[in-house]
Parts: structure tokens; sequence; C-alpha cells
């Protein structure tokens, strides 16, 4: 086995050190870069991103910010166009930092280290003698990639036709687009964020370098209401499928049914958990895959491609189009990890790469979706295009039971990864995530069914698939990839925007505030369609 040298990069008169030496390993079928078990623990390690910043993490201290100054530390050109985004170097083994003696670091890194698919970091000593601890990414371009599309694509995809049919063809192809422009748009910005400090991690992280410990409290907030409602929303899919299949047992006895079979897998180490979350993701492609050809094979309307429904390029009913705000702003929620895979990246400079690759495949998928449910039922599309399938004759039986089957896979695989940082906070809030005394474990059962249980009956409160959608796209998507990444942006970087930028920013900001507030009221009114 060789050594190589591996020299650490610092911000000018910020840092001192020289480097370290680390083993070289050769790289083979099995071994390399992109070998199956490296894919297994990088998405692993995605996965454990989701989880919340814990309480006693508030008062993190920062590294090179000053409330009067800073000095930007870059760790790759994200602008460069001559690259591939798969190249070589993302299939040969290279030295990287596995430096992970214990120290004292002023970061979440901590805690992140001790978890089930630890991260590789480097100790940095400033040139005042103290201690910065950072990440060393190690998923390659293909890992980011195939990460980062499991992020994006989730249910929100099944209610888009419905969202088409709210606003029709012309006003939803815009604000699809302008949904996913915007947030790639902003999911850029806060890997700028990032380069600025190399201790930041986390979303939560960049909040704190903006506006302090009152942000991370913010942001924390927003993403425990944010997993609180897509669980929900899993459970409403749910009941709202397997009614439509067997219509003999109630909607809210399928929801019942739903607590017993997803509170134990909330008991599954993160191991178990992130290839369940595999499952989910081939769900969703695999009902894309059966809805294009249940179309094709229904010769006549409704539910055929061959005799397509009538569609209209407006809305019948205006007062429905803020309502579709949220529901094609609803699959692009995935700005809260999206800093934790940029940080975990072996060739950082490939992120804006990845990130239109990632969009690509995710745009794609949506715009499937929307499309064909669209063409295929029309103005009598239902809140999930599935229950369209469920409730059509003409289709091959066989394909409708592959279709409950994905669905009820989707919450299985989805919903007890969703639950598992709020039942970690509730842990730590608690004391209880360590201790083997009999009272720690039953706190520890009771903290799991009293989460499960509380998603279910909020479900039976919000039992509108549609209208819970359109909350988690308005209120909490346009909050957490629009208007905090701007916002972040804006008051890191307030000495070097241009006036054109700030302009346009602004007016970003003024937009989808806008549609933040319009898009939530109406997801709580009892607005219905016309019957058209």
């Amino acid at each position: 086995m060789s050594y190589g040298t591996a020299p650490i990069d610092y911000p000018p008169d910020r840092q001192r050190r020289s480097s370290i030496l680390i083993p070289s390993i050769p790289s083979s079928p099995f071994t390399g870069v992109n070998s199956l078990g490296r894919f297994a623990s990088s998405f692993q390690r995605a996965q454990s991103f989701l989880n919340l910043d814990p309480p006693q993490g508030l008062n993190r201290e920062r590294t090179y910010f000053d409330d009067d100054e800073f000095s930007p530390y870059r760790r790759g050109d994200h602008t460069g166009d001559d690259e591939s985004v798969f190249d070589e170097s993302d299939f040969l083994d290279e030295p990287s930092f596995a430096y992970t003696e214990s120290v004292q670091p002023r970061s979440r890194l901590d805690s992140l280290v001790s978890q089930d698919a630890p991260l590789l970091v480097k100790r940095v000593e400033n040139a005042d003698g103290t201690i910065v601890t950072s990440v060393e990414g190690q998923s390659t371009a293909p890992q980011t990639v195939f990460n980062s599309v499991n992020v994006l694509i989730g249910v929100g995809l099944l209610s888009l036709p419905l969202g088409f049919k709210y606003a029709g063809w012309g006003i939803g192809m815009v604000l699809l687009l302008a949904s996913a422009y915007s947030t790639h748009y902003t999911a850029k910005l806060l890997a700028k964020c990032m380069d600025t400090d190399p201790s930041l991690v986390t979303y939560a992280d960049i909040g704190y370098a903006a506006f302090g410990s009152k942000a991370r409290v913010l942001v924390s907030l927003l993403f425990s209401l944010e997993l609180v409602a897509a669980c929900v929303s899993l459970v409403v899919l749910f009941a709202d499928s397997l009614n439509a299949l067997v219509p003999q047992v109630t909607k809210t006895e399928w929801k019942v049914v739903a607590f017993f079979v997803l509170t134990p897998p909330t008991f599954l180490p993160l191991s178990v958990l992130s290839i369940s979350s595999i499952m989910g993701i081939m769900s969703v492609v695999g009902l894309v895959v059966i809805v294009f050809i249940d179309g094709l094979v229904k010769p006549t309307a409704p539910g055929s491609l061959l005799d397509p429904m009538p569609t209209s390029m407006f809305p019948h009913a205006w007062i429905l189009v803020p309502l579709s705000f949220g529901i094609f702003m609803a699959p692009w929620g995935g700005h809260a990890v999206f800093p934790n895979i940029y940080r975990d990246m072996r060739h950082p400079q490939k992120y804006t790469k990845c990130l239109k690759t990632t969009y690509r495949i995710t745009l794609g998928l949506d715009l499937a979706m929307g499309v064909l449910g669209f063409l295929m039922f029309g103005d009598q599309i239902q809140d999930e295009v599935t229950k369209n399938i469920l409730t059509t004759e003409g289709y091959p039986a066989v394909l409708n039971v592959i279709v409950t089957v994905l669905i009820a896979l989707i919450p299985l695989s989805k919903t007890p990864l969703n639950a598992r940082p709020i039942i970690s906070t509730l842990d730590a809030l608690f004391n209880i995530q360590a201790s083997q005394t009999p009272g720690a474990k039953i706190a520890r059962v009771s903290t799991r069914c009293i989460c499960v249980a509380t998603f279910v009956i909020l479900s039976m409160v919000f039992p509108s698939f549609d209208k819970i959608i359109a909350l988690m796209g308005s209120g909490f998507c346009v909050s957490i990839c629009l208007i905090l990444p701007l916002s972040f942006y804006l008051k890191i970087f307030r000495h070097d925007i241009k006036g054109g930028e700030r302009f346009f920013i602004y007016a970003l900001l003024l937009i989808y505030s806008a549609v933040a507030v319009v898009g939530t009221i109406w997801s709580f009114l009892g607005v219905e369609p016309p019957h058209v």
C-alpha cells in the first residue's frame, strides 16, 4: 500500500498546517469509488442529512464570519462548462482525508461523525490556534446525482395533472418551469454561501451564518412542519388509493390500518431505512411508467392517450389558480439537504453540472406525469392521478395490482425516514436517545407511536391530498427553497452583489412572498372546482 500527500487548501492568512499523510487504496471493481458498496454508503449518508439540528447546537460559533466583513473561502468554481459531469475522476480512487482524531469541533460535525454513515472530516488549525473541523467530501458526481434525484422525486408529482386542470396548459407550464428554474437558481446560491466557510455543513448552518441563532430555530421549525405535512400526505395517499381499490373499507379505517403498518418501521436503523427509501423512488418512477402503459393500452376515453380527454389552455375557474401554485412548487422541495449533499462531494466544482443533470431528470419525470395524467383524464382528474387509474375500467387487472402495491410501498418506505428526524429530536429533548433503562425504552416506544398517531389524526382532520400538497408547496417549499436561500445570499454577500442581480433577487423575493401567502391561504379555504 502506497502513501500520498494530500495538501490542505487554506484561505490566505487564515489557517496554517501543511499536509496529512493518508493511505492510497488500490482501485478494483469491488472497491472503486462507484462500486455498489460506495453507492450504498453515499446514499445512506444522504439519508442521514435529513436530521434536524439538535437543540444544543443553536449557539454554534462561526469560523470566518465577522459581523462587519468576511473573506469568502472558495472550494471550487461552479461556473465552468468545459468539463463533463461524469469524467474519469469520478471512477478513479483518489486520496481523501480521513483524519478523525478526537477534537472539540465548533459545529455539528461531532454529532454527524457518530452516525450510521460517518462523514470523513479534516482538522485545520487557524492562525490564532483554534481548531476547525470540516467535512471532506466522499461522493462522486454519479452518486451526487442519484442522491439529489432521490431527494426531489416524491409523491408531489401525483398531483401535477390536477395542477394543470386548475391552471390550464398555458399557466401550468409557466408555473412548473418557473418553479424549476427558480429553485435551481437558489440551490446554486446555497453552494455559494457554503463556500464562505468550510465548517458550514447544514442548511441551518447557513441560516446561522446569515442571521444568527434565531434563523436556526426558524429553519428547524420549518423543517419539522414540512416533514409532518409530508408524512400526513403519505398517510392520505395510502388511504385514498386503497379505498379506491377496496371501497368496502372506508378511508378512515385504512388510515387506522396505516398506523399499524407504519409504526414498526420507525424502530429500524438508518441502514435499513436507507434501503427502503430506494423502493420509494423506484415506486414513483414505476407509477409514471404504468400510467404511460395504461394510456396506450386503453383505446377509448377516459384514461386513454389514443383518445385524449378535452383539455384547456387556460383555467375554467381563475379562483383555483392560487391552489396550483403550491402543487407545481411541491416537487422541488429538496433544498433542506442540498447543502449537505454539496459538502459531501469529493469534486465540489461539479456541483452545478450535477444540479443541471438532476433537474433535467426530475423535470422530465414531472412533465411526463403531469402531461400524461391531464391528457388521459382532463377535467375528470382527481387529487392523485392514481385514484383515476384505480377507479377507471378498461385497464389490465395486473397493472392495477402493481399500482396498488407501489402506492402502498411509497408510504411504507418514506414515512419512517421522514419521521426519523422528528423522533430523534424528541428523543434528544427528553434525553432518552441512549439510555437503556426500562423507563427510557418505554418512552422511546411511546414517542414513535405518538408520532405516527399524530400523522394519522392530522390526515383525518385534513383529508384532501391536493390541499396538503398545495400547503407543502406554497407554505414550506417556497419558504425553504426560495425565500430563505435568497435572504441568506443577500445577507452573506451584501457587499458583493451587483445592482442588476440585487434587483432580480428582490423581485423574486417579492413575487414568491406573495405566492407563499396567497397559496397558503387558498390551501386552507374550502374552494371547490366547478363542474365542467
